[in-house]
């Protein structure tokens, strides 16, 4: 398995370094103590989530209440491009048909599409996806 490093979190003064890496074409995620060193026989997860509550650190939780807004135009298909804003200082990100979450100091210092200022947050993004529904109607029955 090849694993590229994504970035830090840093949870009460402790780093969590942040790896992913392709399985049966599924992403999985590990976590190390260091950058400098790729996993070695790691503890396999399959979300950013996973490894916040198995490690014990919150990631935030979305807002319901924030309004939907409208989403970016569609980006070049060959490069990286930001979906939303996830709690915790992370962005989900879509590139060759994987979505991924990437640490948002990385996703602002390599410049991916669109800035980060221009995402919805994970709420808006989910409000914007779900069907509205239409109001009710009296027809006199």
């Amino acid at each position: 398995m090849t694993w590229k490093y994504r970035g830090a979190v840093n949870e009460n003064g402790v780093n969590f370094h942040i790896w992913t890496a392709a399985e049966e074409s599924a992403l999985v995620f590990a976590v190390t103590r260091t950058s400098v060193i790729e996993p070695q026989n790691p503890v396999i997860y399959r979300s950013i989530e996973e490894i916040a509550q198995r490690n014990g650190f919150r990631l935030g939780s979305p807002s319901e209440a924030e309004p939907a807004i409208e989403l970016p135009p569609p980006p070049r298909p060959d490069r990286p491009f930001g979906i939303f804003r996830r709690p915790g200082g992370w962005v989900e990100v879509r590139q060759d048909g994987v979505t991924a979450p990437m640490p948002a100091d990385i996703y602002v210092r390599d410049g991916i599409w669109p800035d980060y200022g221009r995402l919805p947050s994970e709420a808006q993004y989910l409000a914007s996806k779900r069907p509205s529904t239409p109001p009710e109607t009296d027809n006199g029955y």
